[in-house]
């Protein structure tokens, strides 16, 4: 039983370890997403 919590507490941390590396990822995109705005921006 304890092993079992103990699996559960390691998931819970990969878990909320890759929601964060996500959110960083999604947060790179965006400001990319705006460079790349301006940058058509200034062809146009």
């Amino acid at each position: 039983m304890e092993d079992l919590v103990n699996l559960l507490g390691l998931f819970e941390k990969a878990t909320t370890f890759l929601s964060g590396k996500v959110m960083d990822l999604t947060t790179e995109t965006t400001i990319l997403d705006d460079e790349n705005n301006d940058e058509q921006e200034l062809i146009e």
